[in-house]
C-alpha cells in the first residue's frame, strides 16, 4: 500500500500506485508549497513597504538637528536596515522560483518519458 500527499495531505491510499505517478503528485505538492512561501515573502515585502513610507513621512516634518535630529536619523537608520530586509525578500523570491521552475522541469520530463 502506497500513501501519496499533497501540501502535507493525504490524498491517496492505494495498493498500486505507479512511482512516475506518485513523483508527479509529490513534485506538485512541492510546488504548491514552493507558492506559498513566495505569497508569505510578498506579504512581508508589503509590511516593508508601508514601515517605509510612515517613517519616510515622519521624516519630511522633523527638523534635522536637536531631539528631532536624533529621531530623523533613528528613522534613516530604520530605512536602510528596511532596505537590507528587502533585498533579502528578493533573493529569497527569486531562489523559490527558481526551485519552482526545476520543479515544474522534472514534472514535464517525467510526462515526457510516459509517451
Amino acid at each position: 500500500m502506497a500513501l501519496v500527499t499533497f501540501s502535507g495531505m493525504v490524498l491517496l491510499k492505494v495498493n498500486r500506485l505507479n512511482l512516475p505517478s506518485a513523483a508527479k503528485l509529490n513534485a506538485w505538492g512541492e510546488i504548491a508549497t514552493l507558492k506559498k512561501n513566495i505569497s508569505r515573502q510578498e506579504k512581508a515585502r508589503s509590511k516593508v513597504y508601508k514601515e517605509q513610507e510612515h517613517g519616510s513621512n515622519n521624516m519630511k516634518v522633523l527638523a534635522s538637528t536637536g531631539e528631532e535630529g536624533k529621531l530623523r536619523s533613528r528613522y534613516v537608520k530604520k530605512l536602510s536596515q528596511s532596505e537590507d530586509a528587502l533585498a533579502k525578500i528578493a533573493q529569497t523570491i527569486a531562489k523559490l522560483e527558481k526551485d519552482i521552475q526545476a520543479k515544474e522541469s522534472k514534472i514535464e520530463n517525467m510526462i515526457a518519458a510516459l509517451n
